[in-house]
């Protein structure tokens, strides 16, 4: 298991949220997990690349009754693991 997803998998670090393209169609739940925002970001998620192959501005994920909408999403160095800016 590569380290993001042992990380994802960690009931003490990782949570499901449920992912919608663009805000419509078919909700997927896959596991993210909550990072530090940089300044002047609202919230940030990390998710497997392996798990969610395409992430999108206007994306949305649903993570405890909260919606947080994705403005920008990078891959990482290793091209493991999303950096999904979202905003509330």
């Amino acid at each position: 298991m590569s380290g993001i997803a042992s990380l994802l998998a960690d009931p003490d670090r990782g949570e499901t949220a449920l992912f919608r393209p663009q805000g419509v169609g078919p909700q997927m739940a896959l596991r993210v997990l909550r990072v530090e925002p940089a300044q002047g970001e609202d919230a940030v998620l990390v998710a497997a690349v392996a798990a969610l192959p395409v992430i999108s501005a206007g994306d949305s994920f649903e993570l405890g009754g909260a919606v947080l909408i994705v403005l920008s999403a990078e891959k990482d160095a290793a091209g493991k693991a999303w950096r999904a800016v979202c905003a509330r």
